[in-house]
């Protein structure tokens, strides 16, 4: 976690919560069946928000706005930090895209037991139970409550 430069008029850092470096949608299905990892790999949307990064890079670079400063993820204070997580197993802080923040399993940047390069790389899913579902989903009502509001009130 040593290389986190901060956000500057040249930067900008995103560390997106529930996603590892690489996952099914970079690599494909293909590459992850024969990698056989010993877990279900990472599934998340980070292509998603990879594109809407490089969209938001291009528009930078050709004159445009710079894309949104966004929240660091939680780490632990000391000489190896490591990423603080909720009750779940999910990362804390970062943008938090649907799957993490009302999630039915757990995406996490953690490798599975192939120590492989490429499964080192390519994180885990783990499902929750259906009654840990419900609570996720309990939890985040306030949290889309106020999102929802905003958006409203923009309208």
């Amino acid at each position: 976690m040593a290389a986190r430069p901060p956000d500057s008029d040249t930067c900008r850092l995103w560390e997106l919560a529930g996603s590892p470096h690489a996952d099914v949608h970079l690599v494909g299905e293909n590459t992850v069946t024969l990698s056989d990892c010993g877990v279900d790999v990472n599934d998340g949307p980070m292509h998603v928000v990879a594109k809407a990064g490089l969209r938001g890079l291009v528009d930078w670079v050709t004159g445009g706005e710079p894309p949104a400063e966004a929240p660091r993820l939680e780490v632990t204070e000391g000489d190896e930090p490591e990423v603080e997580r909720d009750e779940d197993g999910l990362a804390l802080g970062g943008p938090r895209p649907p799957p993490v923040e009302v999630p039915v399993r757990v995406l996490s940047a953690e490798p599975g037991p192939n120590s492989s390069p490429i499964c080192m790389i390519l994180g885990t899913s783990t499902p929750l139970s259906a009654d840990e579902v419900l609570a996720a989903g309990r939890a985040a009502l306030p949290r889309l409550s106020a999102l929802l509001a905003g958006v409203l009130d923009r309208l």
